[in-house]
């Protein structure tokens, strides 16, 4: 028996270098996430949490409630801002905390929903519009977003401060170029720590617009999950690149202002959709990043805009966003509202009468957090079924 040991060999060598390719290929250079997401939200239903802490407050100050998948435990605002506070678990994962009934002032309709920064790492940011509709809330704005690119191999801080330093370069900052190279730009700060034989071994750089509503931040990752222990970014990472080594981050950071005016010019909504569309975040920060800083190679016409982050790899959405709440929830019931007349409950549903039409609507609230303190406070309950129609 003969083999042919030169082809062996050789069918050895070619199927070693197609999986090296293959695994250069899958490994991407860099990967696009939210990072922050903090937004305010309404009740769809009249008696709202802060009717509630107005009207029965020994209800709300329980420790904690349950509605439907949604588990909200009683926690503590750090800044005390807000008088109550909630933790927000979905299917036992911590999701968030909502504040609500803002210190100082009589009244506010509006409720603030704070995304944990696990959430964002684990897969768990498609929950948020189911809790939304467990709490039968609705979003009205967002208030903070921030986006990040973190990168394996290149480092966006230290390309933007070697760049910014090499005089042949033409500089952009905040859409006007800097023409002075001796001009003291205050709207760039640079951090740096290190130790004592290399002070400067960390640096960060941070640049905001004049009224701080967008910034954009650079900085080494890696050791800010040491100082703050987040080490399930890096598992993240890790599942996404198993060769990465080093982790570089650029984060834009859009305020409440900033996201209006975005919202604005265009012309569109912001939605829970967008934010998971990484797309949509790569497209963002691409933007802000570039009215942020532009540093070009060259000046006059011979200049050339350098690229200062690598292009992530884009995965398509995990299909498309379930509504935040039923159609029908619009029907709920409203004590100045003369179209739509409280018939009956029982349990799970409630029937209205539409005064326009003259027909009646099963409208299910299995999940309505109005029946669920109906079901709570006895007191409640007694003035709604008593109530003249």
């Amino acid at each position: 028996m003969t083999y042919n040991y030169l082809g062996i060999i050789s069918n050895i060598v070619v199927q070693f270098k197609l999986m090296n390719n293959e695994k250069k290929k899958k490994q991407p250079t860099a990967t696009i996430v939210l990072d922050k997401l903090v937004f305010s939200c309404e009740s769809t239903v009249e008696d709202n949490f802060n009717d509630v802490v107005e009207h029965d407050p020994n209800y709300i100050l329980a420790h904690e409630f349950n509605f439907n998948n949604t588990k909200l435990e009683r926690a503590q605002d750090p800044s005390k801002r807000y008088k109550h506070s909630f933790q927000v678990f979905y299917k036992g994962d911590l999701i968030g905390v909502i504040d609500f009934k803002p210190v100082g002032r009589l009244h506010s309709d509006l409720i603030r929903f704070t995304v944990c920064n696990e959430v964002f790492y684990k897969d768990r940011l498609k929950y948020v519009p189911h809790v939304l509709t467990d709490l039968n809330l609705q979003l009205h704005n967002f208030t903070r977003i921030d986006i990040a690119l973190d990168c394996y191999k290149f480092n966006p801080e230290q390309e933007i401060r070697r760049n910014l330093r090499k005089k042949t370069n033409t500089i952009k900052l905040l859409g006007k170029y800097i023409e002075d190279r001796n001009q003291v730009i205050k709207e760039i700060t640079y951090y740096n720590h290190g130790s004592l034989n290399n002070p400067y071994k960390i640096r960060t750089i941070l640049i905001q617009n004049k009224k701080k509503t967008f910034e954009t931040e650079c900085y080494d990752k890696d050791e800010e999950i040491k100082e703050s222990g987040k080490d399930y970014i890096l598992e993240f990472h890790k599942l996404q690149n198993p060769q990465m080594k080093n982790l570089h981050r650029a984060e834009v950071r859009l305020k409440y202002e900033e996201i209006r005016r975005f919202i604005k010019k265009q012309k569109k909504p912001l939605t829970f959709d967008d934010l998971f569309n990484q797309q949509f975040l790569y497209n963002t920060f691409t933007k802000y990043l570039d009215r942020t800083i532009t540093i070009y190679e060259n000046q006059g016409k011979k200049k050339v805009k350098l690229s200062l982050s690598p292009i992530p790899v884009i995965q398509s959405p995990k299909g498309i966003l379930q509504p935040t709440l039923p159609a029908l929830i619009s029907l709920s019931y409203n004590s100045d509202n003369k179209n739509f007349k409280f018939i009956s409950n029982n349990n799970s549903e409630i029937i209205y009468k539409n005064n326009y039409n003259n027909k009646y609507t099963i409208t299910d609230t299995s999940n309505d957090i109005f029946i669920y303190k109906l079901n709570n406070s006895n007191k409640i309950m007694n003035n709604i079924q008593t109530m003249q129609i």
